[in-house]
């Protein structure tokens, strides 16, 4: 949870320096992150950004432990970091915002159900 919270940081950080698509791709970051953690504590890993999303569904959205609207989280956030890292016209500042406060409530609840 540690790499979720500095990603988040870096989001932040990134958004007021006006790199909007860096700041959409750290929020991605920081969920990634949670949901690495979440699924480390139920001794399950995956390789990849796709095997992480679909255990995580599997584990956590699928079984009601968190919300289907953190899964809609992560689907928005994962187009933002491809869009910034693979496409033109990446996110805009309003965009950054938005995921900046989804990667921000997909952490905090991520972190309530470790505890």
């Amino acid at each position: 949870m540690q790499v979720a919270r500095r990603k988040l940081q870096l989001a932040r950080s990134s958004l007021q320096a006006g790199f909007s698509e860096d700041a959409a791709a750290a929020a991605y970051y920081a969920m990634l992150s949670a949901a690495r953690a979440a699924l480390s504590e139920q001794d399950v890993h995956a390789k990849t950004h796709n095997g992480v999303w679909t255990l995580f569904s599997d584990r956590f959205v699928r079984t009601g432990a968190v919300g289907r609207e953190l899964g809609g989280y992560a689907d928005a956030a994962r187009e933002h970091r491809q869009q910034a890292d693979y496409e033109t016209g990446g996110a805009s500042p309003e965009e950054a915002l938005v995921a900046i406060g989804h990667a921000e409530e997909f952490v905090e609840r991520i972190e309530v159900l470790l505890r």
